[in-house]
């Protein structure tokens, strides 16, 4: 790499990370309680939430284990991108509004309204140790990428963007989280349509593309059901559809989190803009890897460093294809799927542990009751320590050397799903007893333990798709088999679980709830900051020095900004406040403030 295209990338990425640190520092002065923090108030557009909760799922897993899947395997790629649109149109069509009108802030809550104390706290802590090991891979995974581009040290690259994720992160909260994943939304659909395109150019056009993936020396290697015994079983038919039950299972029993928009209707739009994205996404993320083994399978394989040199195909066709400065923004494109995942799950964690933990440590060791300042000042001390020891688990995987496809499932069948099957029964069934879930649970947990012994002794050896179907089977048995013993649970018990789905059922009069709408605000903010990204990506343009290195700024940054534009219309079209005061003061006084829902 020339030193007129170092510094043309590093000049990308240092400017990017200063716009994130500022964004996140705008978005700190919405927030006025732990509500705010944790689920922006409940105030959240539909398009807003729907781009975060789409952005927050990619993470730089997807341009890295991924795509090494892609480069490898072929078409087994789908059997991964396609199940998620298929689950949550499920979700959209029995669960996205009633999740929100459960009225919560945290699943642990939920749990608490549904069965007990008890199955809140034990719930809580097991995806608050699940939630570290799941950030940890999101910044592995982003180190992985970066140092596949540049060559650098991959323990130097999780401090340093483990410290700026961090950063972001603890000033944010909420509202700066969903402003920040709807930047990268723009941002990343912009690279991968850019680097698609001159893939698809490099192939000759789409034929020429299709011609090459179904060459006949491609034709076992892609093709898209693999025999069980190969891979370790890896993309056969009963690993996808251990894949999907995964999948239906956790975003049912623990992974919808649609708090923070406005009512269910909204909830609904905001689900439906997730599908379309996915569908999309799901299309476009398969195509530069393709073409990397295509016409770049010696220079991803001469890779070094990596467990896998695959991983590193989506950088590999970056660095051949891309113009100079363009490389820089396809890692400011991994910088925003990795902070969107990790910055969600950051703030999810420290929500968890203040609104479900806390209270509870507060009312065992008899401390004060805090203000709901110094309760937002300890919300942003938890995600500090909750981000350095991410930094550390991160920094452990490097070391181990173990891929991130490995990772995802282990923590997936054998630490998930015990705790995710329960929880997804409770949610559809009624009449679960209210102890089931912890009985339950630790079944599952014994079954996990026991496969995971037996591998390590040496007396068997589990596929995945055998782990997810005995943990799954059993854990179920489990559930069912208490079902009899409902008629023990007390009236009371039966009276909470009639009005926790009689609220869950019924709509959120939004006027009446929350009380105001800052949607204005959110369209100049996001407006405003689209349009002035969009034109600094167009400016690079001036330092091109090929046609490719003009026309690909323009048209990034020309479709940025031109969503930026469409939103400050969109705004200009709305009504004033109704107190005339200006809609650029992010929080209104205090007098004229609603309850804070949400607070401790």
């Amino acid at each position: 790499m020339t030193d007129y295209r170092w510094t043309m990338e590093y000049g990308v990425i240092g400017v990017y990370l200063m716009f994130l640190m500022v964004l996140g520092l705008v978005f700190r002065r919405m927030n006025r309680n732990t509500g705010d923090y944790f689920r922006s108030g409940s105030q959240g557009s539909w398009w807003l939430c729907g781009s975060s909760s789409y952005v927050s799922g990619v993470s730089a897993y997807t341009f890295t284990a991924a795509a090494g899947i892609s480069f490898s395997a072929g078409w087994s790629v789908l059997l991964i991108y396609l199940s998620g649109p298929l689950i949550n149109l499920a979700v959209y069509r029995f669960y996205a509004a009633r999740c929100r009108q459960k009225r919560l802030t945290t699943m642990g809550e939920v749990y608490r309204e549904r069965f007990n104390p008890a199955t809140q706290q034990v719930y809580t802590l097991i995806s608050l140790l699940t939630g570290f090991a799941g950030s940890g891979l999101v910044l592995y995974t982003l180190a992985i990428f970066v140092a596949a581009v540049f060559g650098f040290d991959m323990i130097v690259l999780i401090v340093v963007l483990g410290a700026v994720i961090l950063f972001y992160s603890v000033a944010g909260g909420r509202w700066a989280v969903m402003a920040n994943d709807f930047l990268q939304c723009l941002i990343l659909f912009g690279m991968t349509i850019l680097l698609s395109v001159l893939c698809l150019m490099k192939c000759g056009g789409l034929s020429g593309f299709l011609a090459r993936a179904v060459d006949p020396e491609l034709r076992e290697a892609f093709r898209l059901f693999k025999p069980v015994a190969a891979c370790d079983s890896y993309y056969s038919v009963p690993w996808t559809v251990a894949l999907l039950l995964v999948s239906l299972v956790n975003v049912f029993g623990v992974g919808v989190t649609n708090f923070s928009v406005k009512d269910g209707r909204e909830a609904e739009k905001a689900m439906l803009l997730n599908i379309v994205l996915s569908l999309v996404g799901s299309v476009l993320v398969f195509i530069p890897p393709f073409t990397a083994r295509f016409f770049y399978k010696k220079e991803v394989m001469a890779l070094s460093g990596l467990a896998d040199p695959a991983d590193g195909a989506y950088a590999v066709v970056s660095m051949q294809l891309l113009p100079a400065g363009m490389t820089g923004m396809m890692v400011v494109a991994m910088f925003a799927a990795a902070m969107s995942t990790m910055d969600t799950a950051l703030n999810g964690g420290a929500g968890s542990f203040m609104l479900n933990v806390y209270p509870a440590l507060a009312r065992i060791l008899h401390w004060r009751r805090r203000t709901p300042e110094e309760l937002l000042q300890l919300s942003r001390l938890y995600v500090l320590g909750s981000g350095m020891l991410t930094v550390g688990l991160s920094i452990l995987y490097a070391v181990s050397g173990t891929g991130p496809l490995q990772i995802v499932l282990v923590i997936g069948a054998l630490l998930g799903l015990p705790m995710a099957v329960p929880m997804f029964w409770g949610l559809v069934w009624k009449r679960m007893p209210q102890w089931t879930p912890l009985v339950a649970m630790t079944v599952g947990f014994g079954c996990s333990l026991l496969l995971w012994g037996l591998e390590c002794c040496g007396r068997g050896r589990f596929f995945y798709h055998e782990q997810v179907f005995w943990v799954s089977g059993i854990t179920t048995l489990a559930v069912w088999l208490s079902v009899p013993l409902r008629k023990y649970d007390s009236a009371r018990y039966a009276a909470r679980v009639a009005a926790f789905y009689r609220k869950m059922n019924t709509p959120v009069d939004f006027p009446t709830e929350v009380g105001y709408s800052n949607d204005r605000v959110q369209l100049l903010i996001l407006g405003r900051a689209a349009l002035a990204g969009g034109l600094f990506v167009a400016l690079l343009a001036a330092g091109g020095r090929s046609a490719a290195g003009i026309w690909c700024p323009l048209g990034v940054g020309g479709g940025i900004a031109l969503t930026g534009a469409v939103l400050l219309y969109a705004a200009r079209k709305m009504a004033t406040c109704a107190d005339g005061k200006s809609v650029l003061s992010y929080r209104q006084p205090r007098e004229q403030q609603p309850p804070a829902a949400g607070d401790i």
